[in-house]
């Protein structure tokens, strides 16, 4: 027959080892909460809490889909409905329950105390929008159109296929006579050009994609966006010097089809005296 003072060490023995074990089951449990999605969505618009509303994409090429994905978390005991108002040609709103012909006809319904993904996928092969992207989503939630949109950003750039040497040898080549310039001195109001001469210097046509400005004072207008071999074309910048003041410096960028020089930036500078 086992002694009291044997009993009483068993049984704090064992005490002590379900207390490690409560105490174990316990970690697990606040670690699980602490790292579930809900706890990511801190952002409230209405009744809705999300993890973010902009969505950046870093690097995007034409013709290829690049998706990225918002957490958003019905912390209600009701079903929440998340709607599209306006739709986008170059992206494609869905969901795990949501097809993307549904974002603006029916929307997300978002059950009571769950948290859901919200995929955005960006497709598009419009030349025009080569360089930075901005646009915004319009949505509503239980019909009521929300202040707070969607935010997207996309550096858009063109993959070029490897070329073989002899395509190489006729590839079309940007060469331009300057990479920047300075206006000097200006007054409010007033407005300064500068010319450049862009040349093809390969054997096939140079095409100017697209050319955007830091600035919307900045405005480029280009004579010939196809360039045959051998042959330049003008680029004028000009500059309005309206409502800025001190050092200014702005950059233009031009996208191309040259397969080695995609993309090059030309400089402009100025100050702005009262």
């Amino acid at each position: 027959m086992l002694s009291k003072k044997y009993s009483r060490k068993v049984f704090i023995t064992i005490v002590s080892y379900m207390k490690g074990i409560l105490i174990f089951l316990l970690t697990i449990i606040l670690y699980s909460c602490s790292n579930s999605p809900k706890y990511d969505c801190k952002i409230k618009i209405r009744n809705l809490l999300f993890e973010k509303y902009n969505i950046f994409w870093e690097s995007v090429y034409l013709g290829e889909r690049n998706c990225q994905a918002i957490k958003v978390y019905n912390p209600t005991d009701s079903v929440v409905n998340l709607k599209g108002i306006t739709e986008l040609t170059d992206c494609s709103i869905s969901s795990k329950t949501c097809h993307p012909n549904n974002w603006v006809n029916k929307g997300i319904n978002i059950p009571a105390k769950y948290c859901d993904t919200i995929f955005f996928t960006f497709h598009t092969i419009d030349t025009n929008k080569l360089g930075l992207y901005i646009d915004e989503v319009r949505f509503a939630i239980d019909g009521h159109e929300q202040y707070q949109h969607f935010v997207l950003k996309a550096n858009i750039q063109e993959r070029f296929k490897p070329l073989s040497p002899k395509e190489m040898e006729i590839a079309p080549i940007i060469e331009i006579n300057s990479r920047e310039h300075d206006f000097g001195n200006m007054y409010g109001g007033e407005r300064k050009t500068t010319n450049i001469s862009i040349t093809n210097k390969g054997k096939t046509p140079l095409i100017i994609r697209k050319i955007e400005t830091s600035c919307g004072c900045t405005v480029p207008t280009l004579a010939n966006r196809i360039i045959p071999p051998n042959q330049s074309t003008t680029l004028e910048i000009g500059f309005q010097a309206r409502g800025k003041l001190g050092k200014q410096n702005k950059t233009i960028t031009i996208h191309c089809n040259d397969p080695q020089t995609p993309i090059v930036k030309y400089s402009i500078r100025c100050f702005i005296e009262k």
